[in-house]
């Protein structure tokens, strides 16, 4: 998740799972990729990517389901689901 957004142009930084750092992330226009353990996303392991948040919740592309993608989750849904999260800008 580091190396391969440089080979695009794109800027690649791990952070920590806090919903204000995610959510000012977000506001600088990023992309999350977000690695998930099992729980409300998968039964083993995956990622989704979460794209921006509103007054419900956080925006997320689930590539397992439209159902779930079409949901906000709020930061106490998704925080023990997420194991590493990578901001991806410009």
């Amino acid at each position: 998740m580091m190396d391969y957004p440089k080979t695009a142009g794109l800027s690649s930084r791990y952070i920590n799972i806090n919903e204000t750092r995610m959510k000012s992330e977000l506001d600088k226009e990023h992309y999350l990729i977000c690695s998930v353990r099992p729980g409300n996303f998968t039964s083993t392991g995956h990622f989704i990517v979460i794209y921006g948040y509103d007054e419900n919740g956080f925006k997320i592309n689930d590539p397992k389901s439209v159902y779930r993608s079409r949901l906000a989750w709020t930061f106490e849904q998704i925080k023990y689901d997420i194991k590493a999260i990578w901001s991806i800008g410009r």
